[in-house]
């Protein structure tokens, strides 16, 4: 997620590039609620952005490669339970830039979190 967030903007699906405070409010509260139930789409992307991560320094100066800390790395994330990588991902700089945003528009963050994890009513 850090190759996805440098601290201002947020590139999400698609490409497309987003401030937080520029999202509307059912736009952050989506992307929480994401964060948070969808486990499944959180490793994909960590596993993109893992996998990615060679581009960025290809300079190795022992003269080994980066496959060794790609594979631990894609052991660790998909080592993971469903409610670790939520709390990776809520806890991440982008996660608390999301909370940090609804909480400066007035939004009861925790509060919101609570209900999205409780079953839904029939």
């Amino acid at each position: 997620m850090k190759t996805r967030f440098d601290g201002n903007l947020w590139i999400g699906a698609g490409g497309q590039v987003f401030r937080p405070v520029e999202m509307e409010t059912d736009h952050l509260l989506n992307t929480v609620k994401m964060l948070k139930n969808r486990p499944a789409v959180v490793v994909a992307m960590v596993v993109r952005d893992i996998e990615a991560t060679p581009d960025c320094c290809p300079f190795d100066p022992f003269g080994g490669s980066h496959s060794g800390m790609v594979k631990q790395s894609l052991f660790n994330i998909t080592s993971m339970t469903p409610e670790q990588i939520s709390a990776y991902a809520l806890n991440s700089p982008l996660g608390m830039a999301l909370k940090a945003e609804l909480l400066s528009r007035g939004v009861n963050v925790e509060n919101y979190l609570s209900m999205i994890e409780a079953p839904e009513a029939l």
